[in-house]
């Protein structure tokens, strides 16, 4: 399979930031009202971001392997999430 390597810590990667994410939903689920923790937010924002530069990887395998639609369809997933990921910055940041 071309791109297999990057294909799987894609997907390693994303698992990992959807703990990470998890984490954050278990934390504000466990009080009504309490705030999110700077350490448990950073951790997610730092997960996200590295499933983001590794679908970036998988991006450019794509590209070279001539999967050019494929790729589009990740790019615009991986901008999202992107945009997704600066808002969380900019409400922690607060």
């Amino acid at each position: 399979m071309a791109c297999g390597a990057e294909y799987l810590a894609y997907g390693a990667s994303m698992v990992a930031a959807g703990v990470a994410l998890g984490a954050v939903v278990v934390e504000l689920g466990s009080v009504a009202g309490a705030p999110l923790s700077v350490p448990t937010a950073a951790a997610a924002v730092a997960a996200v971001l590295a499933a983001i530069a590794s679908g970036w990887q998988y991006y450019n395998c794509m590209q070279n392997a001539g999967q050019a639609a494929e790729a589009e369809a990740l790019r615009r997933r991986l901008e999202k999430m992107q945009q997704e990921i600066d808002e969380l910055q900019r409400r922690i940041n607060k």
